[in-house]
């Protein structure tokens, strides 16, 4: 599917198969591939997302300012955002923002933050970050300068960022637990970085061969 998907009121998207890949939503490098609107509801599972461009917005599978986000069990691979757009999969400010069973690999912020994900407060459950890179802060996770976000049961590997955070970058408050951060690199604490003021309990992590 190569149609951009606009957003407005609470949903539900699931993807269905007959085989054992994930139904695509493709973006064809040309737009983001789902804008939400307002504060609805919107739960997303099973379901791949592949080649959406944010361009300087951010956000080049997922753009969402209000909503109440939920991923589940899904896959985001080859995204991207160019300028200083944040968050090349997916960025989501709203007040609840959870991440749980998804995989995120090579997708690229150019100049921003995040090169997976930005989001502002929630949760990020057992998932796996790959490759991803920001020409910023945040080579897979940045977060913004305020809320709450909860990340474990993660595992992080050859993520990279060109500033700061090659794994991880905080801008308000966090918990980090039960993670494995592996291969990150960034220009300067290439685990996990936080902005000045930022509140970050990091708990029983792993991180190994990080530059």
């Amino acid at each position: 599917y190569s149609e951009r998907v606009v957003i407005a009121k609470s949903i539900t998207m699931l993807g269905v198969s007959q085989t054992f890949e994930k139904p695509t939503l493709e973006g064809q490098g040309d737009n983001n591939i789902i804008t939400i609107y307002g504060s609805p509801n919107v739960i997303i599972d099973n379901l791949t997302f592949q080649n959406g461009d944010g361009d300087v917005i951010g956000g080049g599978a997922i753009y969402s300012e209000q909503a109440n986000l939920e991923i589940y069990n899904s896959l985001f691979q080859y995204n991207s955002v160019s300028g200083d757009g944040k968050g090349s999969a997916i960025y989501s400010t709203g007040a609840v923002t959870k991440i749980s069973e998804s995989i995120f690999k090579n997708n690229i912020s150019l100049d921003g933050d995040g090169g997976a994900i930005f989001i502002a407060s929630g949760e990020v459950d057992s998932s796996e970050f790959q490759n991803n890179t920001s020409g910023n802060k945040g080579g897979a996770i940045a977060t913004s300068s305020n809320g709450m976000v909860t990340i474990e049961r993660s595992l992080f590997i050859g993520n990279q960022a060109a500033n700061i955070g090659g794994g991880i970058y905080i801008g308000a408050n966090a918990l980090v637990v039960n993670n494995t951060i592996v291969n990150s690199s960034s220009n300067s604490d290439p685990v996990i970085a936080s902005a000045i003021g930022a509140s970050v309990d990091v708990i029983n992590t792993i991180a190994w061969g990080n530059d």
